[in-house]
């Protein structure tokens, strides 16, 4: 994950937060270093350290953060095959089975089959 993006998921945590506690704190938010997230008002400034916790790996399964990983590889190896086969440009929103993990080995096989689903699902052109 580059130091931007996680940067843009701390600030989509802190608006989850507001829209839980209906819009409070009230302010404009700025990312930042140190705190991770500042809510400005003209009154005040409130930091925010944004902080992830993960459970320990249920046994005989890799933990969170590898699979989020390995999946991440998978849909990045998808977008370049269908890049490199001209597929039209399209929006695909892609959602791992968390009870299911996935392994390195299985890469080519799950990036292949996302691309063809994909692509049998396109619209046909109308010209």
């Amino acid at each position: 994950m580059t130091r931007q993006t996680q940067k843009n998921e701390e600030v989509y945590r802190v608006e989850q937060m507001r829209n839980a506690l209906n819009g409070t704190p009230v302010g404009t938010l700025e990312s930042g270093d140190e705190p991770d997230v500042r809510i400005l008002t003209d009154e005040r400034r409130i930091g925010i350290e944004v902080t992830e916790l993960h459970q320990d790996a249920t046994p005989g399964h890799a933990p969170r953060r590898l699979q989020e990983s390995e999946r991440a590889v998978i849909v990045a190896h998808a977008r370049a095959l269908a890049e490199v086969s001209a597929m039209p440009v399209v929006n695909v929103a892609v959602h791992f089975n968390d009870s299911l993990p996935v392994r390195k080995a299985d890469r080519d096989t799950i990036a292949n089959g996302l691309v063809e689903l994909v692509s049998k699902n396109l619209p046909t052109s109308t010209a």
